[in-house]
């Protein structure tokens, strides 16, 4: 499956929501992630219901703001939960690394 920001500066919800769908090739598992999750982590990325848009920047700005729930978490099964959706969206966006650029 190809990164959703191959080759595109911003990305449509529609196409996240069709990523979050389909299964990744290779690697680990992805996160079991019922729908109201899905809809949830988009609603998180993308904001509000009228946005339709999102550029790679923003995309990783809501995944480190997602990333720093874990320091938050109270027990080790919650902080597990957020690595792993937070990892998972990495590799749909094809994003190596959170930390920002320099």
């Amino acid at each position: 499956m190809p990164f959703i920001f191959d080759k595109k500066p911003e990305i449509e919800r529609e196409e996240f929501r069709e990523a979050t769908r389909k299964r990744l090739k290779g690697g680990t598992p992805p996160p079991k992630l019922s729908f109201q999750d899905k809809m949830k982590i988009e609603k998180k990325i993308f904001g509000p219901k009228y946005i339709e848009k999102i550029s790679q920047d923003d995309y990783v700005k809501a995944l480190r703001k997602m990333d720093r729930l874990k320091f938050g978490a109270t027990t080790e099964t919650d902080r597990r939960s957020i690595e792993s959706r937070v990892r998972y969206l990495k590799r749909i966006g094809g994003i190596k690394s959170l930390r920002p650029r320099r």
